[in-house]
Order: structure tokens, then C-alpha cells, then sequence
């Protein structure tokens, strides 16, 4: 007799999820396991211990982007956003800045450095090479390039 499903806590079977999520229909458990594996994994940040796991968050990365995929962390207002697609364009007023983005941009808390308006990439980018990150270091924790980041640094030392 198979034990009940219902409070389990080792996540499912990686390959039976996919076949099921592949599926024409969604029961309720799948929609409860993949509920509980998004809860435990979306603020997570992928390993990056060895050349090939950098690797592959590259190509995961690479491959959301090329598909329109938006990270958990753009959709944190989606009940308020009138259209989805737009959600990452965000219009900057003047001097305002986002601190909360900023604060989770400077502890590595997901927020990449598209999801910052340019004034709060100045801000963080400023703030990183003050508490002496190399621009390597700060482009992988924003997840950019460091041409990107040495542009940055270079504007805003110019200003």
C-alpha cells in the first residue's frame, strides 16, 4: 500500500513531474508538488561550485531570456500589473530609487541587474566596487556581463 501523498516532504520524482506537467491534464497533486517545489526553490540561487554548473545556469539563464521567461522576483506584483509582458520595463522618475531592489541587489537575492532602473544600477554598482568587489565578482552576482559592469563603473566615475 502506497503511503499518502498528502504532507510529504521530499519533493517528486524529478522525471515523473515533467511527464506529468507535460501532460493534457493537471490533476491537484501535480499542482500541490509543483506549488511546493516552486516555494522551496524560487529564491534559491542555482550552484555554481564548478565549471559546469556555472555552465549550465548559463544556458538556463540564456534559454529563459530567449524564450520571454521572467524570473520569480518580476512577477512579485502580478495581481497590479496591468500587462505581464511589460512588467520588467519600468519607467524611472528622476532620482527614484527602489531600495528595497537595491538591498537585494547588493545581499545576491536574485535581483539581476536588468530588473534595476539605471539610477538604481548606479547605486549598486557603486556600492559593491566601494565594499571592494572585483567587476567579475559583480557581474556574476548581477548576472551581466563585465564589459556591462565596466561601463558602469567607468560612467560613473565620469559623472
Amino acid at each position: 500500500m502506497a503511503a499518502p501523498r498528502a504532507g510529504r516532504e521530499t519533493p517528486p520524482n524529478p522525471a515523473g513531474l515533467r511527464r506529468r506537467m507535460r501532460s493534457d491534464h493537471v490533476t491537484a497533486q501535480t499542482a500541490q508538488d509543483v506549488s511546493a517545489l516552486y516555494e522551496q526553490l524560487w529564491n534559491l540561487r542555482p550552484p555554481q561550485c564548478t565549471g559546469d554548473q556555472r555552465t549550465a545556469t548559463d544556458a538556463a539563464q540564456a534559454l529563459a531570456a530567449e524564450r520571454g521567461r521572467l524570473p520569480p522576483l518580476a512577477w512579485d506584483d502580478i495581481d497590479t500589473d496591468t500587462d505581464s509582458r511589460h512588467h520588467t520595463e519600468r519607467v524611472e522618475t528622476g532620482d527614484d530609487l527602489d531600495e528595497i531592489a537595491i538591498e537585494r541587489a547588493l545581499a545576491g537575492d536574485g535581483v539581476h541587474f536588468e530588473h534595476l532602473t539605471p539610477a538604481e544600477q548606479d547605486d549598486v554598482v557603486r556600492r559593491l566596487t566601494e565594499r571592494g568587489r572585483s567587476i567579475r565578482d559583480i557581474a556574476q552576482q548581477l548576472a551581466t556581463t563585465t564589459r556591462t559592469i565596466s561601463r558602469r563603473r567607468t560612467s560613473i566615475n565620469a559623472a
